[in-house]
């Protein structure tokens, strides 16, 4: 078995990760949890494991529709401008979230403490959507490859 095959077979995981976070998603509307910020970031952080195990899908099988979307220029850069928009918004509220401590100096270090973890687990969001970005330039190349030959 190639590695990745492997790989393909553990991008099916993602399918875990992501009931896993409806129902974590489905218990903060619906439990009302006393601390539901510690709950949101985990939802966020599962989010991000989610997209990492989902950009280890197999590049190579890509249907016609989206053939015919990565084979057009504009569609392509329109996609990669939403992707690192979406980066740094990211990267923009983790920093945000991890500069509370140093803001508000006298607020409680519980909710400052969540306030870190949110911003840390906002980070792992960023990298599931960097994997993301890599897959997409993955399947861009093998699109344009076959094209080419």
């Amino acid at each position: 078995m190639k590695i990745i095959d492997i790989l393909h077979k553990l991008s099916y995981l993602r399918w875990f990760f992501l009931v896993w976070m409806v129902s974590l998603m489905f218990y903060v509307f619906i439990g009302q949890p006393e601390n539901p910020q510690i709950i949101v970031g985990k939802i966020i952080y599962l989010s991000g494991i989610m997209m990492c195990f989902a950009s280890l899908s197999d590049t190579t099988k890509i249907t016609d529709k989206q053939k015919r979307d990565l084979s057009n220029p504009k569609i392509v850069k329109r996609l990669f401008i939403i992707y690192f928009a979406a980066v740094i918004l990211v990267v923009l509220i983790s920093v945000l979230f991890l500069t509370q401590r140093y803001i508000y100096l006298e607020a409680d270090k519980t909710i400052l403490n969540d306030f870190t973890k949110l911003g840390y687990d906002c980070l792992v969001m960023m990298l599931g959507m960097l994997c993301l970005i890599k897959q997409l330039a993955d399947q861009v190349n093998y699109i344009n490859s076959t094209k080419s030959n």
